[in-house]
């Protein structure tokens, strides 16, 4: 019996390069008897794009599903130079995809997926809201007090406080953090406890202080709700820069797998086919862009002026409610998009 994974992604016109050897990749991997059931999120790409990406993939066991989004209604979210607004589109899933999908599996589209994601799709949930990959860069919401007594890994630790008022929202320091960038979730818990509705009221009550993107929210909401995969599934580009394991709170052993032999490479911060990517991996991203039109777009690939993670910018101060209001009466005009979801998180943020 063949096995369907029903897969979501994400992206813009700017990230077609991305999903295209991402989903490559993905099929490269994926058992022969198993079938990849794709959602995208269209934030806008182009109908030629799409077309391309068709072409690309060109593969029996693939069937795509467009799902356009309103990017007007995410333009007054937070957005890094080096992401887009399409890091939002996930908390919108659950309400756009058909209530026939019961479980999902997310995955950005700036990865190179090595292992068949069947293995990750038969993980159990155990009572779980959704799997995902402890972020080795933000490992806990006060990595200062977790790891006071290793300072080699607290050092070199991204961001040590991924959410700042956590423990105004009565979570505990060593609450651990996950990345977004591949995780699964169990979409009848979602729908019936509304978590994306609360996950866009932290979003807009929190926006001074959000850091992360959709990943504050996605940790504020389902903190200790979340089951820890492998760390082989989603290896952050943040591991280049350490040389050994005592630059981390990880076992030597897990240190050696997480590194040296990941399932998923998940290009974080630059990108592949970004000139200053230094990735260790960035051409083989390319492997899978052959006969593409993506393929002329490898770059002459020189040092960057920063390292490879640079830690985000401490939020600006912001007059809170003025900007809050402006931009829920922006969001107002056109929540018939996302229909009834949308309409409930900016009833309860007002």
């Amino acid at each position: 019996m063949q096995r369907v994974l029903d897969v979501l992604t994400s992206a813009d016109d700017r990230f077609a390069i991305g999903l295209a050897g991402t989903i490559k990749s993905v099929l490269a991997s994926l058992s022969p008897s198993s079938k990849l059931n794709l959602w995208v999120l269209d934030g806008g790409i182009s109908s030629e794009n799409r077309d391309d990406l068709i072409h690309h993939w060109n593969d029996p066991r693939l069937s795509v599903n467009w799902l356009p989004v309103d990017r007007a209604l995410l333009a007054e979210f937070k957005v890094a130079p080096h992401m887009s607004d399409a890091a939002y589109y996930r908390l919108l899933a659950p309400n756009l995809l058909p209530s026939s999908v019961k479980k999902l599996l997310y995955i950005d589209a700036d990865l190179l997926v090595q292992r068949d994601l069947t293995d990750l799709w038969d993980e159990p949930f155990d009572g779980h809201s959704c799997i995902a990959v402890h972020d080795i860069g933000a490992p806990f919401l006060d990595s200062n007090q977790i790891l006071l007594e290793k300072p080699d890994a607290l050092s070199r630790i991204v961001c040590r406080n991924p959410i700042p008022m956590f423990e105004e929202l009565g979570l505990a320091p060593e609450t651990r953090y996950f990345n977004s960038g591949v995780f699964m979730i169990d979409l009848e818990t979602w729908r019936s406890e509304q978590l994306s509705v609360q996950m866009f009221d932290v979003l807009c009550t929190h926006r001074e202080r959000q850091i992360y993107h959709d990943q504050f929210a996605l940790n504020i909401v389902l903190a200790n709700r979340w089951k820890a995969a492998d760390y082989r599934w989603n290896q952050l580009a943040y591991i280049h820069e350490l040389k050994v394991p005592q630059h981390t709170f990880l076992e030597p052993q897990v240190f050696q797998q997480y590194k040296h032999s990941p399932w998923v490479v998940h290009f974080t911060y630059r990108k592949p086919w970004q000139p200053e990517c230094q990735h260790p991996l960035r051409k083989r991203f390319f492997d899978y862009l052959a006969g593409s039109k993506w393929m002329q777009a490898m770059p002459e690939w020189h040092p960057p002026q920063q390292p490879i993670v640079a830690p985000p910018a401490p939020p600006a101060a912001r007059q809170r409610q003025g900007l809050l209001g402006r931009m829920q009466r922006s969001i107002r005009k056109r929540i018939d998009s996302l229909g009834a979801v949308t309409s409930q998180v900016f009833r309860r943020a007002a």
